[in-house]
């Protein structure tokens, strides 16, 4: 549930208990709507045109750039920037904003496809990298000038994508190019903040199960595991306890204990993955459904992201399960046997929790009167 929505809630229950009136709780409610709107349509639509955009750019150029001259293709590609940054700034003032940041998006993935048409047109040495890592930093150069939310989200998937290349490529320097790509996501979680834009925060924090991953893929140490889910878990311990924190300071919103468990889950699917052959798997295994239950317990139950993300692991944790124990079916029988029995217990328990909860609110509250 959103931050928003739980806002709303509690007004709804405030006036219903009298706390506050029904006047007061309606221009409480609209304050909510107008500072925290969803994403709407054509929002989302635009963000969408600006992708297919940006791809039949590249696909033009790339189908007709032999056939083009020189000059031209240069000055083309220039052109297209420039005109992306100035429609998107007259757009914004405008004050058509989505629109806007669709053009400067264009303009950005224009700059990418210089950088690399261009290379390849005067044999200027680097690879894939090299224009990976130029690309973001003018990205987020342009991101932090004309403060684009937009921008900032493509810078972060620009540093993610250079952070997934080059540790895949050179396994013998994963650990500097880690190091590096932290500073580059540090630097981009920066801007961020200058240009509002949770999405990218979000971006970034995911990015960091990837990295993670692909350095245990490297060398399968223990310490990979170990610190990715301490780290999961501390996020999603700091969500559920100090909530303003996460969403003021670390700029999250109302998503940081949803992260947290997806670190989590990563890290204990790593551990999986290290002692599959081997009765840790269990143990890990076992690890899985205890943080599943253990989330749903603490934030569960007014965050519906949460709830799907520890289905959908629940699910897929019982397929390996069984996948990797087939040749043991005994055991697998018992494990998912005493796993039932535990979990229809703690079901028990909360049904009965959560209804003394509700009955010590409906007598103290007064929401019946």
């Amino acid at each position: 549930m959103s931050y928003a929505s739980k806002v709303k809630r509690d007004i709804e229950r405030w006036v219903e208990a009298g706390i506050i009136g029904s006047d007061t709780g309606s221009k409480l409610a609209a304050d909510v709507a107008q500072h925290h709107r969803g994403a709407s349509l054509g929002a989302m639509l635009a963000t969408m045109a600006s992708a297919l955009l940006a791809a039949s750019i590249l696909i033009f150029i790339a189908a007709n750039w032999e056939v083009i001259p020189r000059l031209t293709r240069v000055a083309f590609l220039f052109l297209l920037i420039l005109v992306g940054y100035v429609s998107g700034a007259i757009l914004k003032l405008r004050e058509h904003g989505t629109f806007g940041e669709v053009a400067w998006v264009l303009a950005a993935v224009s700059f990418g496809a210089a950088i690399a048409l261009t290379s390849q047109m005067y044999h200027i040495s680097g690879d894939e990298t090299q224009a990976l890592i130029m690309w973001c930093v003018g990205t987020g150069f342009a991101a932090a000038v004309l403060q684009s939310r937009y921008l900032t989200v493509l810078a972060a998937l620009l540093a993610i994508c250079w952070m997934t290349v080059a540790v895949s490529e050179n396994a013998s320097k994963a650990t500097s190019l880690s190091l590096q790509y932290l500073g580059l996501g540090s630097t981009v979680y920066a801007i961020s903040y200058w240009t509002r834009s949770r999405a990218a925060r979000q971006i970034l924090v995911v990015s960091l199960s990837l990295l993670g991953f692909l350095n245990f893929l490297h060398e399968p140490a223990l310490a990979y595991p170990m610190v990715l889910g301490g780290g999961g878990v501390a996020l999603f311990l700091l969500s559920v306890w100090k909530p303003v924190f996460v969403q003021r300071w670390l700029g999250l919103g109302s998503s940081g204990s949803v992260l947290g468990l997806l670190a989590f889950i990563t890290a204990a699917g790593m551990a999986q993955l290290d002692y599959i052959d081997t009765d840790g798997f269990l143990f890990a295994s076992a690890a899985v459904f205890i943080g599943l239950v253990g989330a749903m317990l603490l934030s569960g139950r007014d965050n519906r992201s949460l709830r799907w993300l520890v289905y959908l692991t629940f699910s897929a944790e019982l397929a390996v399960v069984y996948l990797v124990m087939i040749g043991t079916m005994l055991g697998t029988a018992g494990f998912f046997l005493v796993g039932g029995l535990v979990l229809a217990a703690l079901a028990w328990f909360i049904s009965r929790f959560e209804r003394q909860i509700r009955g010590d609110r409906y007598n103290e509250g007064g929401w019946a009167q």
